[in-house]
């Protein structure tokens, strides 16, 4: 039996006799500019007061960040403000500079107003006052190649309370933070994708430093009660989650009661579409090549394949005996592989589901995964399909049974 290749009517899919994969646009093509997924720091807030017999000193700050996709080029805008707060005995030598940036003046503005009268204005000198979270010296360490910082991050503080006492009074330090993380998906908008991730946490405890201001301050890894969106992470701190593209999803790290942590967030993507669908019979004789009017030869290439440049498909038809299983060679391009992951695939046409299986390697371009049905077609039947569309989708193993879809067939 033959087709000629000029039939109308070109379709997408195995058919239990003759299959003719229809022509026409891709599925989930879009010439818009795809964005990167990034985690950003969306809210920090910080309260520090230090209380003295002599003097007190009070730390606030306030930062948000937000994404502005005008245009469809994303880019991020900011700002914060800070205020330091010195007081002593001596009225004189008391002081207050407030400080402000944004992405329209990444440079910053300080004021400072004296006790004593007048003020001074200027930039801000220390990119430590826009950090965030909030960052401060613990201590300095210096060797022959120089001289290296080590900081305390305030990425999360409650009910943190650290007294000194001395002959003249004790010396008091409070201090409260909460941060917010933001997973910026990327993708397209035009496109309803979604995106395998693995966020990965490491968290450190801070305890009570030797001294005042975060000098020498312990540090102790937190190895489990860490959590994200409601979900435990695994004992390597990682959780895997399906996320839809061109959004953004809050992934604050939760650190299991800690009173005063750091939380340092990552990352990895997993997104596939699908690329190419050749069949084949799982036993022999199941599957014959339906062979061109024109030379007598059999159709090249895929069954079903994406030009993603040109967008635009080509197809041609499959021939199986009835009472045989249909099998699929579908290929996916990988449009990111961060992480090593076993990958499920699933293809579904009414009665017909596929299902296949393959393991898919960190920078892999490609994924080829075998597919075959579960149920056999009917063995006294003879059926022309015109077109069978398959829809299919894959899933991570460590994230089941959540699937993305890929693409249409």
């Amino acid at each position: 039996m033959s087709i000629k290749p000029g039939q109308s009517r070109l379709g997408t899919a195995v058919f239990d006799i003759v299959a003719t994969p229809a022509s026409g646009p891709a599925a989930h093509l879009s010439l818009e500019k795809d964005k990167p997924a990034i985690i950003k720091v969306t809210k920090h807030f910080l309260k520090q007061a230090i209380t003295a017999p002599t003097y007190s000193d009070t730390w606030l700050k306030e930062v948000r960040l937000w994404a502005d996709d005008t245009g469809g080029t994303r880019r991020f805008r900011y700002r914060g403000m800070a205020s330091r707060i010195a007081t002593t005995i001596y009225p004189d030598y008391n002081y207050i500079t407030d400080y402000a940036w944004s992405d329209t003046n990444a440079a910053g503005i300080a004021i400072t107003t004296f006790g004593s009268g007048g003020s001074v204005t200027g930039a801000i000198s220390s990119g430590l006052v826009m950090s965030a979270p909030d960052q401060q010296l613990d201590h300095e360490e210096s060797d022959i190649h120089g001289t290296t910082a080590f900081y305390v991050y305030h990425y999360y503080a409650k009910g943190v309370r650290h007294e000194w006492p001395s002959e003249y009074g004790s010396t008091v330090e409070t201090l409260a933070a909460r941060t917010e993380q933001t997973l910026f998906t990327g993708g397209k908008s035009a496109v309803g994708g979604q995106t395998l991730f693995c966020l990965s946490a490491y968290a450190v405890a801070y305890g009570k430093p030797q001294g005042i201001a975060w000098y020498y301050t312990p540090a102790t890894a937190v190895t489990n009660g860490l959590s994200n969106m409601g979900r435990p992470l695994d004992g390597e701190g990682k959780l895997w989650c399906l996320v839809a593209d061109n959004a953004k999803t809050i992934i604050t790290t939760e650190a299991g009661g800690k009173e005063h942590v750091r939380v340092d967030a990552g990352k990895q993507a997993v997104r596939l579409k699908l690329k190419s669908v050749t069949f084949s019979g799982v036993a022999s004789g199941e599957y014959h090549d339906v062979l061109c009017d024109t030379n007598g030869a059999a159709y090249a290439g895929a069954h079903w394949e994406t030009n993603f440049s040109t967008r635009k498909v080509t197809s041609h038809p499959a021939l199986y005996v009835s009472g045989s299983k249909l099998r699929a060679t579908v290929k996916f391009a990988v449009e990111f592989a961060e992480a090593d992951t076993a990958i499920v695939v699933v293809g579904t046409s009414g009665a017909h589901v596929f299902h296949g299986s393959a393991s898919l390697t960190l920078g892999a371009t490609e994924l080829e995964v075998t597919a075959t049905t579960t149920a056999p077609l009917a063995a006294d039947k003879v059926d022309f399909f015109d077109p069978l569309k398959i829809n299919w989708a894959w899933a991570g193993t460590n994230n089941l049974p959540n699937f993305s879809a890929a693409g249409s067939s």
